[in-house]
């Protein structure tokens, strides 16, 4: 957990297609989850993500986690509940 809502989750050895499919199923599950509020009401949540690969581009983990909370503020800010990539990865055509 890095603060707040967001957290990390480091996956070695994983590639792009493989990190963006584990982020957009860790966000269709939540997002079909619904919490009663006791209310007869019930509510929902989104996760909105931002994912990058471990590169040339950083030089410490500060840097890493700099560029995937860069996607994640683009995610929330193209509308929410959707995962992003890193826009270095988008650049170099990853």
């Amino acid at each position: 957990r890095l603060g707040g809502e967001e957290f990390a989750a480091l996956l070695p050895e994983t590639g792009l297609s493989a990190a963006l499919g584990a982020a957009e199923r860790i966000r269709e599950h939540v997002q079909r989850l619904r919490v009663p509020l006791g209310d007869g009401r019930d509510t929902g949540f989104t996760v909105s993500a931002g994912v990058t690969l471990l590169s040339d581009h950083h030089q410490n983990i500060e840097q890493l986690l700099a560029a995937a909370d860069r996607a994640l503020y683009r995610a929330k800010a193209e509308g929410r509940n959707r995962v992003c990539i890193d826009g270095d990865l988008q650049a170099e055509g990853v």
